[in-house]
């Protein structure tokens, strides 16, 4: 199946201390000036970014066998965040762009952990 790109898939998550906080404000800094609470775009790489990655695949996943949509061979393949902004409110929220696919795959799907498998374990072609 070909690669799809999953757009605005938003998280929250809720800021745990004061040293995420001042962690934060030096995030600003290198971003310039951003009005407070507004989004800013930051890098994919981001430990916050690839957590909240994680938690959207996982909840698309479960939304997906809920309603049927992901079959009982099939496995999702994650692929690389293509694009995040995070903005702070009451924690943070991170819009994420992601590439995602799903696959039936032998191969993929005895790589797969709870139903998911990484691109770099799961050869995909058509990659779109």
């Amino acid at each position: 199946l070909p690669w799809k790109r999953l757009t605005k898939a938003v998280v929250s998550t809720q800021s745990t201390g004061v040293n995420e906080d001042e962690e934060e404000l030096d995030d600003l800094k290198d971003v310039g000036p951003v009005m407070p609470g507004a989004p800013y775009e930051v890098e994919v790489t981001e430990p916050g970014v690839l957590a909240a990655a994680d938690v959207i695949v996982n909840q698309l996943r479960d939304r997906a066998i809920q309603n049927q949509a992901l079959g009982d061979t099939d496995v999702i393949v994650r692929g690389d965040v293509i694009r995040a902004i995070k903005q702070v409110v009451s924690g943070y929220r991170f819009t994420i762009t992601l590439q995602l696919g799903v696959t039936d795959k032998e191969e993929c799907r005895s790589l797969a952990e709870e139903r998911i498998v990484s691109v770099s374990q799961c050869e995909i072609d058509n990659l779109g």
